[in-house]
């Protein structure tokens, strides 16, 4: 037993000694290459440096091989590093390769059993355009919001809107310090859009926003996907790549926003991720904390998507509304004229009474004998008519046929006239308020149709009002005023408008000299008429949009 003890101390103190003199001789020999690489210098230096600076010289020598060395080692190191980064996107390459190559193998497997959609006969091929047509025209119909609304026709009226709007929404960027952030997304500014703007559709919201584009009042807007923008205010070169754009979707779109989860959802490795990343960390968009991807930008985006959802949930129940009063009102419209066009018809087709018929055989043996015969010798000569004559009863035939022709344009006129009025409503009332003056819906209407007549116009909005599409009217004067939603004017508030209509913009001094107000009683009235959207303040004058006003 103390054999085996002393051998194995003798083969541990032999084992340290070699280790101990392998490294020491390391050692001497680095610092023997050392002297060496010195004295090599000293030999230049003693050949080509006076005495007294040979010292400094050799110093600086020694601190530059230092430098060299240390670069050399870095080099080394980064290139080890970026060979460790290829080999993990290889592999990644590799992964979505395998599952592309799996994923054609499933489909060609799923689909070996399907027969072919093409149409085999004429009469197959008459049905899919069919089917292709419905479904075109039901994907025209729906109110999606379109990547670029600016394409939207936009009229005079219409730009006017979106120019002032413009204005709006910088205040209100501004009121909420929203210019103080990189970006701003496009929820957080509907959310402040819609708490301050009465009024405003979502489908506006973009082609505004590109007219501010267009304007330089903003630098750019981003589309990250289809429903996320995010409005570049300050910076002109902000752009992202797309895998930057998959990490800012995640980041909006889930709730919890780790590192992990971001790993699974975007099917990546740890070091692309990472790198994607620091890219987004340099760009100051985003940061990481204890393995949690953070955007300050995003932090209410619960309370933004909450508030933008019930907005469009009720701009979609006033736009079905709105055409369920429009179906509504053309059956009703129908319905009257096919009760009149029937009245009619059973006028003309009532038969006559047994009564009628000898009453009016009576009146005709009357007549008969009051008038007195006359006897001719001979044959009267046939006399030629004049040619006047003989065109009567073709006259009278086309004449007819004309009449019937009015009566089946009529109905036509009428729902023309019925669709233009509700037409108007929808372009304008947002700018006006719900208020106008009858003459600018008269010229909306002729703007179109020269050839209608001033009573059709109003027998046609009578019977709108008997629908309750047209809330009521209001007598100012000689004018009248139409009102398209429930708007409660008090005799001030009437006042006001009617001393506006058919003067030029005026001021609040000129409605006080001309109505003889004092400020308070002005600013009251300006105050209430334009909480109710009917008047509007520009460079101090004051315009009622709903009633004609000169240039």
């Amino acid at each position: 037993m103390q054999v085996q003890v002393i051998s194995l101390l003798i083969s541990g103190s032999l084992l340290v000694f070699f280790i101990v003199f392998t490294l020491g001789y390391k050692i001497h020999i680095e610092k023997r290459n050392e002297r060496f690489r010195i004295e090599q210098k000293g030999k230049h230096v003693e050949k080509y440096v006076i005495k007294e600076s040979r010292n400094i010289m050799t110093e600086k020598l020694l601190k530059i091989s230092k430098i060299i060395e240390d670069t050399k080692k870095h080099v080394e190191d980064t290139v080890k590093e970026k060979i460790k980064i290829i080999e993990g996107q290889t592999k990644s390459q590799d992964y979505e390769t395998e599952m592309l190559d799996k994923g054609g193998k499933e489909y060609r497997i799923s689909a070996s059993g399907l027969l072919s959609a093409m149409p085999k006969t004429k009469k197959e091929l008459i049905i899919d355009m069919e089917n292709l047509k419905e479904t075109i025209a039901k994907l025209e119909s729906l109110d999606i919001e379109l990547y670029d609304d600016s394409s939207r026709k936009v009229d005079i009226g219409t730009g006017m809107y979106y120019e002032k709007m413009s204005r709006r929404f910088i205040k209100i960027i501004q009121e909420y310090n929203l210019d103080s952030l990189e970006f701003i997304p496009l929820q957080n500014l509907k959310y402040h859009l819609f708490k301050d703007i009465r009024n405003l559709k979502n489908s506006d919201i973009l082609p505004i926003l590109n007219l501010m584009k267009d304007t330089l009042l903003i630098r750019n807007i981003v589309e990250i996907n289809t429903t996320l923008q995010l409005i570049i205010i300050k910076k002109v070169d902000l752009e992202f790549t797309n895998p930057e754009k998959v990490i800012i979707t995640f980041v909006y779109d889930e709730n919890e926003n780790s590192v992990q989860e971001l790993l699974k959802f975007a099917q990546w490795d740890y070091i692309y991720a990472k790198k994607i990343l620091d890219g987004l960390g340099d760009k100051g968009i985003l940061s990481v904390t204890n393995d949690l991807i953070k955007i300050d930008a995003f932090k209410e985006k619960a309370i933004w998507n909450e508030l933008i959802e019930n907005q469009i949930k009720k701009e979609k129940l006033k736009k079905e509304e709105k055409q369920k009063r429009q179906l509504e009102l053309r059956k009703k419209l129908k319905t009257q004229l096919e009760d009149t066009e029937k009245e009619i018809k059973g006028e003309e087709q009532k038969p006559i009474s047994s009564e009628s018929k000898e009453e009016l055989e009576e009146i005709d043996k009357l007549e008969e004998d009051s008038i007195p015969k006359i006897k001719f010798d001979k044959k009267p000569a046939v006399k030629t008519l004049p040619q006047s004559m003989k065109k009567s009863k073709e006259e009278e035939s086309q004449l007819d046929s004309e009449i019937e022709n009015l009566k089946e344009e009529q109905p036509d006129l009428i729902e023309v006239i019925s669709q233009k009025i509700l037409s108007y409503l929808e372009k304008y009332s947002m700018m006006n308020g719900g208020l106008s003056q009858y003459e600018k819906i008269k010229n909306f209407i002729l703007k179109d149709h020269p050839n209608i007549k001033d009573e059709e116009i109003k027998n046609t909005i009578n019977q709108l009002k008997e629908l309750q599409l047209i809330h009521g009217s209001i007598k100012l004067g000689q004018y009248i005023v139409y009102l398209f939603k429930d708007l409660n004017l008090n005799p001030s508030e009437k006042q006001f408008i009617k001393y506006a209509i058919s003067k030029k913009p005026l001021k609040k001094e000129d409605f006080m000299k001309g109505l003889k107000w004092d400020e308070e009683k002005t600013l009251k009235s300006m105050k209430s008429l334009q909480e109710k959207g009917i008047l509007r303040i520009e460079s101090n004058n004051l315009t009622i949009p709903g009633i004609i006003q000169k240039n």
